[in-house]
C-alpha cells in the first residue's frame, strides 16, 4: 500500500491491463484517453485520509503518521472526495433528466452545504461505495465511522426543532415542525443508500426511508412541485414503494393529493407513471389480506369483497393503461417492449428494467383476480401470471447474457421485481429461480449498491413480507378451485 516498494499504486483499471499509471486524480490519463470504456478508480492510496477538511475525526491506527497527515494538500483531499462522489454518481447511469437530477448535484451539496447532517451522510455513503468497489476494507472502515457521525449529526439537528414522525424507526420522538433546510432531505436518503450496501441493519434501510418521507409530508404536496424538493420527493416515493411491500403497508403517497400536486408544473414520464401504479400495490394487497382473513373465519362480507374487487380492477386497468400508452408486442409469445419512439432516451437496459417490474406488477395483479372473478376466467388468469412470471425473468437473463451493466437505480429495480416472482409465480421452478438470482445478487456486478435490498424471501419462512401470506393462500385455494368459489 503506501510507500511499500514493488507495489503499483496505480488505477485498478491500469493494473488490469497492466499498464502505466500517471496516478491523476480523478482520472488518470489511460483512462481518460480510453474514452470511457474503462471506469477509472482512482490511484491506490491505503486508506482515506481522515482530514480531509478541517475537521477531524478519530486517527485511523498504523495507517499514516500525523507528519503524513499534516502534509497533505487540501486540493488532493478534494480530488479525493470528488473522485468518491463521482463514482457513486455514476453507478446510476446518464439517464437522468434535465436539468440535472439531485444525485448530480451531491458535489455541490457535499461542498457547499451548512447542513451537516448532509455532508456526513453523503460522504459515508459514497465512501462506503468506493470502498466496496475497490475491495479497500480501510475505506470501507473509515465510511463506517463518518456513518456513525452523520446519524449522531441527524439526531442532533432533529432536536434543535426540527421532528421526525415517530412511525419513522428513528429513535428520535419529536413533535412535528418545518423543514428548515429542504437538503436536510438528501441526508436519510444517503443513509438509506449506505444501509443497502452494508447491510448493517435488516430495517436500517425503511427506517431512513420513512424518515425522509415524513419530512416531505410536513412540506406538504404542494411544496414538492418544483426544485430539490420535487427531485427528492420522485426518489423517495419509489423508495416507499419497497419499503410498503416489505412492511405490508400502505402509504399517504398513494393518496390523490401526493399522486396530482407534485406534478402540476412538471408532467410525469413513463417511470413516474409507473410508480403511480405500483403505489396501487400495497393498498390492493392490504384488502386481500383482510378479505381473505375474514374468508377463513367462514365469515362472509359484502362490502369488503366489493373493496377488494374494486381495487383489484383498478389495479388491472392502470396496468393495461401504462402498457398501451408505452408498450408493443412483436413476437406470438405476448413478449412486451417499451416503444422506443414514446420513449426517447431511455436506455436498453431501462427499458427493459421497467418491463420487468411491469411484468411483477402483472404477476401479483392476476393472480388477485382469481379472488375476485368467476372459475370460469381462473385458467386464463393463472396462464397471464405465469407468463408475466416469465417475462420479468426473461428480462433478468437478457441483461446478464448482453453483459449489461444495470445502473444502480435500475439494479433495485430488477431486484424488486426478482423479489416479486420469488414469492408471486404460480411456478415452483419460477420461483426458485428468482431465489437464485437473488441470492447471488453479491456476486452480480451491480451488488455494490443493492446487496442488502437483494435478500431473497422465502414462502416456507415466518415472515409475510411482500405479503406473502396472500400468495401462499391463494396458491393453496388454486391447488384446491372449491375454496376459491
Amino acid at each position: 500500500m503506501v510507500g511499500i516498494p514493488g507495489r503499483s499504486r496505480g488505477c485498478l483499471a491500469c493494473r488490469q491491463r497492466k499498464i502505466k499509471c500517471d496516478q491523476a486524480l480523478p482520472a488518470c490519463s489511460q483512462c481518460r484517453r480510453s474514452r470511457r470504456r474503462y471506469r477509472c478508480t482512482g490511484s491506490i492510496t491505503g486508506v482515506f485520509i481522515s482530514t480531509m477538511t478541517s475537521e477531524s475525526v478519530n486517527q485511523p491506527t498504523n495507517i499514516l503518521s500525523n507528519s503524513q497527515l499534516q502534509t497533505l494538500q487540501l486540493p488532493r483531499a478534494k480530488a479525493f472526495e470528488q473522485l468518491f462522489i463521482s463514482h457513486f454518481v455514476e453507478s446510476f447511469g446518464n439517464t437522468r433528466d434535465t436539468p440535472p437530477f439531485w444525485l448530480d448535484k451531491l458535489p455541490e451539496f457535499f461542498f457547499s452545504s451548512a447542513s451537516g447532517p448532509a455532508r456526513e451522510s453523503i460522504r459515508a455513503a459514497t465512501m462506503l461505495f468506493y470502498g466496496i468497489l475497490t475491495c479497500n476494507i480501510p475505506i470501507q472502515t473509515e465510511a463506517n465511522r463518518f456513518y456513525a457521525r452523520a446519524l449522531r449529526s441527524l439526531r442532533a439537528w432533529l432536536q434543535n426543532g426540527n421532528g421526525t414522525p415517530s412511525n419513522s424507526g428513528y429513535s428520535t420522538n419529536l413533535s412535528a415542525a418545518p423543514i428548515s433546510d429542504s437538503i436536510i432531505v438528501c441526508a436519510p436518503v444517503m443513509m438509506c443508500h449506505f444501509e443497502m450496501m452494508a447491510s448493517s441493519s435488516p430495517d436500517g434501510w425503511m427506517n431512513h426511508i420513512e424518515a425522509a418521507a415524513g419530512m416531505l409530508e410536513r412540506l406538504g404536496p404542494e411544496n414538492c412541485r418544483l426544485g430539490l424538493e420535487h427531485e427528492m420527493f420522485l426518489t423517495v416515493r419509489l423508495f416507499m414503494v419497497f419499503v410498503c411491500m416489505t412492511r405490508n403497508k400502505a402509504h399517504l403517497f398513494m393518496s390523490e393529493p401526493w399522486m396530482t400536486v407534485p406534478f402540476e408544473k412538471s408532467s410525469k414520464n413513463l417511470r413516474d407513471e409507473l410508480v403511480d401504479v405500483l403505489l396501487l400495490l400495497p393498498g390492493c394487497l392490504t384488502v386481500s389480506e383482510e378479505f381473505l382473513n375474514i374468508r377463513r373465519l367462514g365469515s362472509t362480507m359484502v362490502e369488503i369483497e366489493a373493496k377488494l374487487r374494486d381495487s383489484v380492477l383498478s389495479l388491472v386497468f392502470a396496468l393495461h393503461q401504462w402498457c398501451l400508452k408505452y408498450c408493443y408486442t412483436e413476437d406470438g409469445f405476448g413478449r412486451l417492449y417499451l416503444d422506443a419512439d414514446v420513449c426517447t432516451g431511455v436506455p436498453s437496459q431501462d427499458r427493459t428494467t421497467l418491463v420487468a417490474v411491469f411484468d411483477a406488477a402483472n404477476v401479483i395483479a392476476f393472480s388477485l383476480l382469481l379472488l375476485v372473478t368467476p372459475a370460469t376466467y381462473h385458467p386464463n388468469h393463472s396462464y397471464q401470471a405465469r407468463l408475466h412470471a416469465q417475462s420479468a425473468l426473461s428480462a433478468d437473463a437478457y441483461i446478464d447474457s448482453n453483459y449489461i451493466t444495470a445502473p444502480g437505480g435500475g439494479s433495485l429495480l430488477m431486484a424488486f421485481a426478482l423479489k416479486i416472482v420469488s414469492v408471486w409465480a404460480p411456478l415452483q421452478e419460477q420461483r426458485d429461480y428468482a431465489i437464485r438470482k437473488l441470492q447471488n445478487w453479491d456476486l452480480s456486478k451491480s451488488s455494490h449498491e443493492s446487496r442488502g435490498f437483494a435478500a431473497p424471501v422465502f414462502r416456507d419462512e415466518v415472515c409475510n413480507v411482500y405479503y406473502v401470506n396472500v400468495a401462499k393462500e391463494i396458491s393453496h385455494r388454486l391447488d384446491d378451485p372449491i375454496l376459491l368459489e
